[in-house]
């Protein structure tokens, strides 16, 4: 297991593909607003068929921090939608910009606030299996 697995299979198969597209995106990517644009796009529709799943994880297993988890992914498609915005505007972001953001906050996201709920989740599942 390497320090992101949470030991959820669907969410570490997740996670592990948000890693890959970042890093496919990194390596590929240009300084053009549409190029950035594109990635927003779809790392943004990403997280949140990934969000889905955790949150639906979260509540079936009574996860008692749900709302405090919820309220961080909202946090992540709002910061987003401004990467988005300023698309438009007179300071687009930069493709290192964009790549750290993303690397960092699902680093953070996932070893300190996913683990969170990780050992509670396995806890509930084996239990109910």
């Amino acid at each position: 297991m390497n320090k992101f697995e949470l030991g959820i299979p669907v969410v570490d198969l997740q996670h592990q593909k948000y890693f890959t597209m970042v890093d496919d995106f990194a390596a590929n990517l240009g300084e053009e607003s549409s190029d950035i644009e594109t990635i927003l796009k779809e790392i943004k529709t990403y997280a949140v068929a990934h969000f889905r799943t955790e949150e639906k994880l979260m509540a079936k297993y009574n996860y008692p921090h749900l709302d405090v988890h919820i309220r961080l992914h909202e946090e992540f498609k709002i910061k987003i939608e401004e990467y988005q915005g300023r698309l438009k505007g007179d300071n687009p972001p930069k493709k290192n910009e964009l790549m750290s953001f993303l690397r960092l906050w699902m680093r953070t996201h996932v070893l300190q606030v996913d683990r969170q709920y990780a050992d509670i989740l396995r806890y509930r599942m084996r239990k109910a299996s």
